[in-house]
């Protein structure tokens, strides 16, 4: 009940502190842009100010300090006395109010539902970044599984959720799983929005609003028709209909609609702020005195910083869309708008190179050692696409599409065929604010289809994204403009929805009764429909329902349950900046205690450190007190089963008790805590040292460089500002991912040895 409470007060101060914002600074009065924009502006601000102030304050005294900033700021803004505005804006009823207010209402419960089973996706990646910011209570943040380099990512989000997560108390999925729900439903209200301005027509907006939130494709007559002519992924062969329209007729693989968006941590956000930024762009263009115009540049000054700091991608449309915009009032003359758009436009860029990216007050060598993840380039073969596998064997499986296939257009169905409608409805109509829209759209999605990201292909499909739900907006109001009695017919608009929406309606609801793994996971989907086959009445179903439920609860947080007292005591127990060394890796991870763990645990972690990472394995297997001493790893956390793995010099290690102490066991797992070591480095022989390979685990010097020696360096920063050196002599490293790596020394002169391998060893300590 404090939980929730907090919570709520959490949400009332940052809305209200939004809400006056927007009415008595920008004086916008139209209550159908106040209600979603002011829980938007109210979260971006909260994100800025503790991005900001946390360098000062720390996370947590940040968090606490925000509200009271936010409170206090609230109450001098109710007193000021400000010239209303002497327009009356056209706004909806407050019975239409009521009617959008229900729909959101349910939207955000049913997303509750759906994604309360289900978690945050990537949450072996999102948990632990949102923990280890309050938990180790430092800044800026640093990778959660690589305590010695500082967290590159748009961690917006998990921001938020930790800050929810401290301040409440609630549990950290809970803290996710309710700024999804919520958010899901300000997204709905934030294409009304943009409906509304376009068309002032309250029904209108509606539809679509409603059409641009479950944009969706032909993927439900993709399933019908494949399951008729028995069309089936390879492999598969007696696939029944539920199945194969649980797996191929309401999950994309290159595009999903807002409406399940919202189950992944940062898209939530990035919708309603991209949508608040060019609401309130377009509004500050239309001022006519550069007074005016400021408090709209402040405005969008900090929400453009969360949207970056959220989803870095919907930045980016955004960006290209005001850019290509900015010529546009180029053309119409108005200077006044122009010389705003470039002060914010030049201030946003500062603000995101710096604030947003603690990279640059770090060290040199934390730009070294990890993949470039701005390496682009022109694709080989164009107007393809790397997508999800929609129809591979797993939803995980990239899988390559044509833009001029039928599994292309089947995922974007009638955006692609009625375009026209867009394109007359632009040129009759000239609406400024729609030509914004457009120009969002022409300068991100053909991206994919031409850049290749060379980190990771898959991911410049979310440039669809966005830009699709405003094509589906746009052909919406083209057809209500050409065929004015279109969607007067019950029929017809029925009949718009059902093609256009069907999938995602479903997919949604699907969610809400087996949860989102009903999509995304296939053998959960065989197994679910023979459970299904089974049932012979209610009673039969209720069961089934109610095991689908225990089992999706009981995987979300078995981690959380099944180790709550170890997890307990690190939390506990470690100090800022501790490290803890463990053989099950989820449990200091998801308390949000720096740990370092084998490669291949975290999403990227293969593309952005390299899949021959040694750093677990050589401190696990060796506790050489200088490496150790060096990653400051501070607890050892071991289970029995791991134990038989260990070296004999390792185990006698853990009985001497002279590098460490026991601190916790119980049952099977034991928790050492790292004694001063000191004393031990001075006197103890080194076990390992630091060298440099390349990304399929071969040293430098001798595959690279052609040289009969391999160095070692004492540190890993000696060995990185040795490669740093390199780089003037031998430029075309920097096209290679190079890392640092431990190793035994032992091990690599037996390795040379018994190769009889004419390489010496440069021990440069």
């Amino acid at each position: 009940m404090i939980s929730f409470f907090i919570l709520l007060t959490y949400l009332l101060i940052t809305s209200i502190f939004g809400f006056l914002i927007l009415k008595k600074v920008l004086k916008i009065t139209s209550l159908v842009l106040l209600v979603p924009l002011s829980v938007t502006l109210g979260t971006g601000s909260f994100i800025f100010l503790l991005q900001s102030l946390s360098f000062l304050l720390t996370p947590r005294t940040a968090a606490v300090s925000i509200l009271i900033i936010q409170f206090a700021a609230s109450i001098v803004i109710s007193l000021l006395k400000t010239n209303e505005n002497k327009e009356k804006e056209p706004d909806i009823s407050k019975k239409q109010l009521t009617v959008l207010v229900i729909y959101a209402s349910i939207i955000c419960f049913f997303t509750y539902l759906g994604i309360y089973r289900y978690g945050t996706f990537d949450r072996t990646a999102h948990l632990p970044m949102a923990t280890s910011i309050f938990q180790n209570n430092i800044y800026p943040p640093m990778d959660p599984y690589r305590p010695d380099y500082v967290l590159l990512y748009h961690y917006g989000g998990d921001l938020l959720a930790g800050a929810i997560n401290y301040l409440s108390g609630a549990n950290i999925s809970t803290s996710y799983e309710l700024v999804s729900s919520l958010f899901s439903g300000i997204t709905f209200l934030s294409f009304i929005s943009l409906g509304w301005i376009l068309s002032k027509n309250f029904y209108l907006s509606f539809i679509g609003g409603f059409c641009a939130y479950f944009s969706g494709g032909l993927l439900w007559l993709d399933a019908i028709l494949r399951y008729i002519t028995k069309n089936f992924p390879s492999g598969e062969t007696d696939w029944g209909f539920l199945q194969t329209f649980l797996n191929l007729g309401i999950h994309g693989s290159i595009i999903n609609p807002p409406s399940v968006m919202t189950f992944t941590s940062t898209s939530s956000l990035g919708n309603p702020m991209l949508i608040f930024c060019l609401i309130i762009f377009y509004l500050m263009t239309l001022k006519t005195r550069f007074k005016e115009t400021m408090p709209f540049i402040l405005v969008l000054f900090i929400t453009l910083f969360s949207l970056y700091m959220t989803t870095d991608w919907l930045y980016v449309t955004f960006w290209a869309g005001a850019v290509l915009f900015s010529l546009f009032i180029l053309s119409r003359k108005n200077k006044q708008a122009l010389v705003a758009t470039i002060i914010l436009l030049v201030l946003s860029a500062i603000s995101c190179k710096t604030l947003a990216n603690p990279l640059f007050m770090q060290d040199a060598v934390q730009n070294l050692g990890r993949t470039n993840i701005f390496a682009l380039g022109i694709k080989k073969d164009l107007f393809t696409v790397v997508s999800w596998g929609r129809l591979a064997t797993h939803i995980m499986n990239y899988t390559t599409i044509n833009c001029f296939s039928w599994d292309f257009l089947c995922e974007f169905g009638l955006s692609l065929i009625l375009i026209p409608f867009a394109i007359i409805y632009l040129i009759r109509e000239k609406n400024v604010f729609s030509m914004l829209l457009f120009f969002c759209i022409i300068t991100t999605m053909p991206l994919p289809v031409i850049i290749d990201f060379k980190l990771n292909p898959v991911e410049l499909v979310r440039l669809f994204a966005f830009g699709n739900t405003m094509l589906v907006l746009l052909i919406t109001l083209g057809i209500n403009h050409i065929l004015k009695t279109f969607f007067q017919s019950k029929i017809l608009t029925t009949l718009y929805l059902i093609f256009l929406c069907l999938s995602p309606i479903l997919q949604l609801t699907t969610a809400v009764i087996f949860t989102p793994d009903a999509f995304t996971n296939r053998e959960y989907v065989r197994r679910l429909c023979i459970s299904l086959r089974a049932t012979k009445s209610l009673s039969d179903f209720k069961f089934v329902f109610k095991n689908i439920n225990d089992l999706a609860l009981s995987k979300k947080d078995s981690i959380f349950w099944s180790y709550k007292n170890e997890m307990d005591f690190l939390k506990k127990n470690c100090k800022e900046r501790d490290v803890v060394i463990s053989s099950l890796y989820e449990v200091p991870a998801f308390v949000g205690v720096y740990s370092i763990i084998p490669p291949g645990k975290l999403i990227y972690w293969d593309q952005l450190y390299s899949p021959s990472s040694k750093v677990f394995n050589t401190a696990f297997n060796t506790l050489d007190p200088y490496l150790v001493s060096e990653l400051n790893i501070k607890w050892i956390l071991i289970d029995n089963d791991s134990k038989q793995f260990l070296s004999k010099e390792v185990l006698e290690i853990l009985q001497k008790q002279d590098l460490l102490k026991l601190a916790y066991s119980k049952q099977n797992i034991e928790i050492y805590r790292i004694e001063d070591l000191t004393k031990l480095i001075n006197t103890a022989q080194r076990k390992t040292a630091w060298l440099l390979i390349n990304s399929v685990g071969q040293t430098i010097e001798t595959s690279v460089l052609n040289q009969n020696r391999i160095s070692l360096f004492p540190t890993k920063t000696s060995s990185l500002i040795y490669l740093n050196n390199l780089y003037s002599t031998y430029p075309d490293l920097k096209k290679q991912l190079i890392t640092a790596q431990p190793v035994s020394i032992e091990q690599i002169e037996n390795q040379i040895k018994s190769a009889n391998l004419a390489i010496a060893l440069d021990k440069k300590f």
